[in-house]
């Protein structure tokens, strides 16, 4: 499919599975291997900043932790993250996509009832780590930025 779509680039999730959530790890494993076939150009692994997840409020992610109690580290730390989109400006949509995973986030999860100022702070960015060439994502980061 990504040839006969002659896709430029592919997302999958980090080597951890962003927390080591077993369809995460499956996704990353069957992606990569997809990537190499298919001789994408450009691979992103989805991932969060680790270490600016320490200063911000509660994360969907602590809650994961709930359901698997063997995960250890969370995400990359900053220095292997390469691309940062600031995603504050969709957020409305974002916590609606949230709050959509009803088998992974109850309505009274307090991620769901995070202020507006902490939901934008936790979840306003998206990280990558980029293997290959500038891609579409940093095309998307570029064009925000200029309007």
């Amino acid at each position: 499919m990504i040839t006969e779509e002659r896709a430029s680039a592919l997302a999958v999730y980090d080597e951890g599975g962003i927390y080591g959530h077993p369809d995460h790890l499956h996704a990353h494993r069957v992606g990569m291997a997809a990537a190499r076939v298919s001789s994408v150009a450009t691979t992103y692994e989805m991932t969060v900043d680790r270490e600016y997840l320490h200063f911000v409020d509660t994360h969907l992610i602590d809650h994961a932790r709930e359901s698997l109690p063997h995960i250890g580290q969370v995400g990359l730390p900053t220095v292997f993250v390469s691309t940062t989109v600031d995603v504050r400006m969709v957020l409305k949509q974002k916590k609606a996509a949230i709050a959509a995973h009803a088998s992974q986030v109850q309505p009274t999860s307090s991620v769901m009832s995070l202020s507006e100022a902490s939901f934008r702070e936790v979840y306003g960015y998206e990280w990558f780590v980029r293997h290959g060439p500038r891609g579409v994502i940093e095309t998307l980061v570029d064009e925000l930025t200029r309007a």
